[in-house]
């Protein structure tokens, strides 16, 4: 891997782990799923994010989840899936079919040396739990009433602009520490998670 494309990695906020850990979630998700749209990639990769902030405190990838009209996306992985893969082009394939309809597929065999056994137990367990559903069914999840995205909405004055499609998109982000705001232990594992990403992009 050249020296232009790591400190492209580390300008857009992330180190060579954490993309390697994106991209072979993806690898995972398609060997096990096939080829899948780019919506529904979106939306598992978010359910592993809560799922293991829930279970555990830990994110399991650390991702800034912004409240748009269809759910949790992060942006920079929204950008990967909509133009020809950057950071992810050494995992994933971008194509296109009839509709515009996007496609995500691995390239290359799922590689777990990011991931402990609790994140391989939990990977296997979103995939056979939400693989199955459609994009659109997972678009309600996220969506479902008192969950973490409904609360931004509610809070913010949001889903007025997005039912009126005045907006499709905002600034706003996912708040897991609502989540676990009653477990004292998940709280503090979740900050300290947090504050080792922080140095680690310091000095990497």
């Amino acid at each position: 891997m050249n020296i232009d494309f790591l400190n492209n990695i580390y300008n857009k906020g992330f180190t060579k782990s954490e993309i390697d850990k994106i991209g072979n979630s993806l690898i995972y998700i398609t060997q096990k799923l096939g080829e899948i749209p780019k919506t529904k990639a979106i939306k598992l990769l978010y359910f592993l994010e809560e799922k293991s902030i829930n279970d555990s405190g830990i994110p399991f990838f650390g991702l800034d989840w912004k409240v748009w009209k269809l759910g949790p996306v992060d942006q920079n992985i929204y950008y990967e899936f909509s133009n020809s893969p950057e950071l992810l082009r050494e995992y994933i394939s971008v194509t296109y079919k009839p509709e515009n309809v996007c496609i995500i597929n691995g390239i290359k065999e799922f590689n777990d040396d990011e991931f402990s056994d609790y994140d391989l137990m939990l990977l296997d367990k979103v995939v056979n739990s939400l693989g199955n559903k459609t994009a659109s069914e997972l678009s309600n999840l996220t969506h479902k009433k008192g969950g973490l995205w409904d609360k931004v909405v509610t809070e913010r004055g949001l889903r007025e602009l997005f039912d009126n499609n005045k907006a499709t998109t905002s600034g706003y982000s996912i708040d897991f520490a609502d989540l676990i705001k009653d477990d004292e232990v998940k709280i503090e594992m979740f900050n300290h998670y947090f504050d080792l990403k922080s140095v680690d992009k310091k000095y990497c």
